[in-house]
């Protein structure tokens, strides 16, 4: 991250692309909840008819209506990806309204996360009772319908930032990664916490979906 201008920032990411699960599900629209309906008449997508029947459509990976309509779907294709397909993609939030003085420092860039799921929340972690929360979501298994699907996530967040938010010094801050199913129980993963020049980075690896959480814990000895 390097000053542009007086005004603006010039950030360059080098990163290798990820593999990402598809999903391809058919569904009868009147079969499905409500709200369900809604949310898919209503959201932002592309597509047409196939028949006089069938309608088709492509929706983005981007935003809690992801989530929730990945993990509704993913039933009807057997919790199974139809196949996958290799992914770069990098994107900035136009508006950050998160509540939080700390997260909406609009001055510098604050954060970036990273993840190799079908669907993720799209916005900055929320942060809550001392947590940081992010959800992805996804086919449990792969096309072949027995190799379970890995999820990763990477969150690099400015030092200050993180001190921000817990009213840390600037002694060394050291953390927890968990990740939790939508069922509440604890998913296996390798989790990485490490801070180096400004910059904390916080991962978790091997975690299997359809829509857990990641949640961060930040300490620092006083």
């Amino acid at each position: 991250v390097t000053a542009f201008n007086s005004k603006l920032n010039r950030v360059v990411v080098d990163a290798s692309p990820v593999v990402v699960p598809q999903l391809y599900a058919e569904a009868r629209l009147k079969s499905l909840p409500k709200s369900l309906q809604e949310d898919l008449h209503w959201w932002h997508s592309t597509g047409g008819r196939a028949f006089s029947d069938r309608q088709w459509r492509i929706f983005n990976s981007e935003g809690a209506r992801a989530v929730k309509v990945t993990k509704a779907l993913a039933k009807f294709s057997r919790d199974r990806a139809a196949h996958t397909n290799t992914s770069w993609n990098i994107s900035s939030l136009e508006v950050v309204e998160t509540g939080n003085k700390c997260l909406d420092n609009s001055s510098r860039l604050v954060g970036l996360v990273t993840t190799n799921a079908l669907a993720y929340s799209g916005g900055a972690p929320r942060f809550r009772n001392g947590f940081l929360s992010y959800q992805v979501a996804g086919a449990h298994y792969l096309p072949d319908g027995v190799t379970k699907a890995e999820g990763t996530y990477d969150l690099a967040l400015r030092s200050e930032t993180a001190r921000c938010l817990y009213g840390f010094s600037k002694a060394p801050i050291s953390g927890t990664v968990s990740v939790i199913g939508d069922r509440g129980e604890k998913k296996i993963a390798t989790t990485v916490v490490r801070e180096k020049s400004g910059w904390l980075t916080l991962a978790a690896y091997g975690f299997t979906f359809s829509s857990p959480t990641i949640k961060v814990k930040l300490t620092q000895k006083r």
